[in-house]
């Protein structure tokens, strides 16, 4: 283990038993100037700052008793200022009791020392100047001719009320910047009581209007059911009518066909051959029903209960603004690929540099992608003031092929709008189906805006366009671009899976995580 003390330019190095020693050189920790040791004695080898150390020794040294400077025995406890020296309580009081040493001015020792203190020990006068430039107090003498002339000095007092008025001020400048925070504490907290008195309010409203709308459902249904129940009592009557017509005539034939059937019996042939013609016309006189028979009554009850999508309409009923507030710097959208971007402002080191350089290219911006079949990862995000012609980004053809776009960790962006380019060397291609997806883990995605058969981004060279991400409150640290289907081609049977692009975008708010 080693340990390591350092004041001012001064490294104090003691190696632990045991320690390998096989150290060449090392660095002093403020002004990092390497020194070499001897490989055998390692630490040991330093420079000994002597008087560094005896000013470790003396500051933790223990406080040594001064003794009686009469009997030298005992611990000194008073201290004559006129020529007596330290006196113990005992000597003190022999000494001082008669003649000329009752005049004497005895303090205590602790007294002593202030006194001491407050006097300079080259002129022995009392420190009643502050030297702005050392820090210190001096005395008149060290002011006006010795080593402080020179300096900005004020006497005590002054200093003291100078200090005292800065004090002053600062204190005022805090008591001002305490108000503020009280002023807003006791606003955020009246906002806290508003928003519930608010939401309350608006509870009310809301249980309010579902409850007429329940009564209008209730009131509804009722009065559906009622006309169900009276249409199918038509219809239960219809079908009793056409049952008690049926069953009359069902009657009236079986009752003839048994008549008929008797008097054959009784008749001999001779006899029914001469009657065939009475019993065809008494057949004839029995009401006939058409046959087969048709019901008059259909059992189906025609109805329609969702009409024009009133279910979806219900669903829809009302509706309640969420849109918190958004904080955080704005890079609005002007123009396609104007210097608003983020991708823009990043790529000038930050806003810091005068001229705009790809991001990515400088290690700003991480560009990663699913496959790359031709150009690099980097040219999908480059800004069109220094675009090329030859300078693009291809994908494998795949669907579901993404490029994913990493901020780092010092910025977030809560999007508003993005811009992407076309590719500049394939003619009739561009995107037509692809997500615009954020992350903060590159494991849980969320899409921000979904494309399905968007024919915006012209299918020519080189074409830009510009989306808004709709309703985005969070901030995320990736974006991606995933394509969910085949893009627009010349060739309508062709189906193509590229992602092609040659430039990116962003706008938003962002805010500083680092």
């Amino acid at each position: 283990m080693v340990e390591e003390t350092n004041i001012k330019h001064a490294l104090l190095k003691r190696l632990e038993p045991g320690e390998d020693p096989r150290i060449r050189r090392i660095r002093c920790p403020v002004c990092w100037s390497e020194t070499m040791i001897q490989i055998r004695k390692g630490a040991a080898s330093l420079p000994r700052n002597d008087a560094l150390i005896e000013g470790l020794e003396l500051m933790n040294a223990p406080e040594k008793e001064t003794p009686c400077t009469v009997c030298e025995d005992e611990k000194a406890e008073f201290e004559c200022e006129t020529q007596c020296g330290e006196l113990c309580g005992k000597c003190n009081e022999t000494l001082h009791a008669r003649g000329r040493f009752r005049d004497h001015r005895v303090v205590t020792c602790q007294q002593g020392r202030e006194a001491r203190e407050k006097t300079c020990q080259l002129h022995e006068q009392e420190l009643d100047v502050y030297c702005y430039s050392c820090e210190m107090v001096v005395c008149q003498h060290c002011a006006a001719v010795g080593q402080h002339k020179s300096h900005e000095c004020l006497s005590l007092i002054e200093a003291y009320n100078k200090e005292i008025k800065a004090i002053e001020q600062v204190d005022k400048d805090q008591q001002g910047y305490i108000q503020d925070l009280r002023k807003g504490l006791k606003d955020i907290e009246t906002c806290g009581t508003q928003i519930e008195e608010s939401a309350s309010r608006v509870k009310e409203k809301i249980i309010d209007y579902f409850n007429t709308l329940t009564l209008a459902l209730d009131k509804r249904k009722n009065d559906l059911l009622s006309q169900l129940d009276k249409l199918k009592d038509y219809k239960l009557s219809k079908l009793v009518e056409q049952q008690k017509e049926i069953d009359y005539n069902y009657d009236q034939m079986h009752n003839t066909m048994v008549h008929i059937q008797a008097a054959m019996q009784r008749t001999g042939r001779r006899d029914v051959l001469k009657l065939r013609n009475h019993y065809k016309n008494r057949l004839k006189l029995v009401p006939m029903y058409p046959t087969p028979v048709d019901v008059v009554e259909n059992p189906v009850f025609q109805h329609q209960l969702d009409k024009d999508n009133d279910v979806d309409m219900i669903k829809k009923c009302g509706h309640l603004e969420f849109a918190p507030r958004v904080t955080g710097v704005l890079f609005p959208y002007k123009t396609d690929f104007d210097s608003n971007g983020i991708m823009y402002w990043i790529g000038r080191n930050y806003g810091t540099a005068p001229h705009y350089k790809n991001p990515a290219s400088q290690g700003l911006i991480t560009v990663v992608a699913s496959g790359c079949e031709y150009g690099a990862e980097a040219n999908a995000i480059m800004h069109q003031c220094i675009a090329d012609k030859h300078m693009t980004y291809m994908s494998n053809d795949s669907c579901g092929a993404w490029l994913e776009v990493q901020l780092g960790v010092q910025y977030c962006l809560c999007p508003t709008h993005y811009t992407v380019r076309n590719c500049p060397i394939n003619p009739g291609h561009a995107l037509c189906n692809w997500a615009f997806e954020g992350s903060n883990n590159g494991f849980e995605w969320d899409v921000l805006r979904d494309h399905r058969d968007d024919h915006e981004l012209p299918a020519i060279r080189a074409s830009t366009h510009t989306w808004e991400v709709v309703d985005c409150q969070k901030s995320y640290t990736r974006f991606r671009i995933r394509v969910t289907g085949p893009n627009q081609h010349h060739q309508q049977h062709a189906k193509f899976h590229y992602l092609l692009l040659a430039g990116m975008e962003l706008y938003g708010y962002v805010n500083k995580l680092l």
